[in-house]
């Protein structure tokens, strides 16, 4: 969970946030044979199609090296005993402070993330896990002044 783990990354100062996403256990369901499970965010237009694709913040998949197999180890889940904990994927959110003092008021506030769960074998190209739902998420911020000039 990287900095993510640490309660004093999530103060307001720090101008950073994180959330976490995961798969939602599935009894004796097992990542696909041969394929190795992932996730990934990318911003988005959202559903007013408003979505700023290049707004004020960067986000950041931390630990990525030791997610796949972490999660390799957790299927197929059967039951807590024996599985533990669901591993998570952290992602960080960061104010742009250099993007954000370049924002005019031509530029949407409205700001989204998409994350998904990706699987692929070997070099192929990643795929949605088949079955799988986006975590979307909006970001809420006002520029200092309240508004774009």
């Amino acid at each position: 969970m990287g900095s993510c783990r640490e309660h004093a990354s999530a103060v307001i100062k720090d101008e950073t946030g994180c959330f976490f996403v995961g798969l939602n256990r599935i009894y004796n369901w097992n990542i696909p044979d041969g394929k190795e499970l992932s996730f990934d965010c990318a911003w988005d237009k959202g559903k007013t199609g408003s979505g700023n694709m290049d707004p004020p913040f960067n986000f950041e998949l931390l630990n990525t090296d030791k997610i796949g197999p972490a999660l390799a180890n957790y299927y197929p889940w059967t039951k807590m005993e024996d599985n533990g904990l669901q591993p998570l994927q952290a992602v960080k959110i960061t104010r742009n402070a250099d993007k954000m003092s370049k924002m005019t008021k031509d530029d949407s506030l409205d700001t989204y993330l998409v994350c998904n769960a990706y699987v692929k074998a070997g070099e192929e190209e990643r795929t949605i896990l088949e079955g799988s739902r986006p975590a979307n998420f909006e970001i809420k911020y006002a520029l200092p002044g309240g508004t774009a000039d």
